[in-house]
């Protein structure tokens, strides 16, 4: 991941979790040897899942994908966003502490 992203990252982790929150961060941004990915996927590694799956007090789920200002998506964070939205989930791409302070 790159720098900004999980300076970002880290504040978004620290505010949710000081409103009570439970967050559980997804570590696709690694970048694997062949055999470690492989395995990590057979765990459950799915690629273009979001960053951060949150619930907050209430037991809402939030999808979270942290971008830099200038980052983009891949057609994978297109798709979880997509079923995100069959499901009912709040997707959001945050680029800023203040992206996720104007949900929570």
């Amino acid at each position: 991941m790159k720098h900004a992203e999980a300076r970002l990252q880290q504040e978004v982790v620290a505010y949710l979790r000081g409103k009570w929150c439970v967050v559980i961060s997804v570590p696709n941004e690694r970048n694997l040897g062949i055999a470690d990915a492989k395995r990590m996927q057979s765990m459950g590694l799915t690629k273009g899942a979001p960053d951060l799956l949150v619930w907050d007090m209430k037991g809402k789920p939030y999808w979270f994908e942290l971008k830099t200002q200038t980052g983009k998506r891949t057609l994978e964070q297109h798709c979880f966003e997509h079923l995100a939205n069959q499901l009912n989930i709040t997707y959001k791409v945050v680029r800023s502490l203040n992206d996720v302070k104007d949900l929570i």
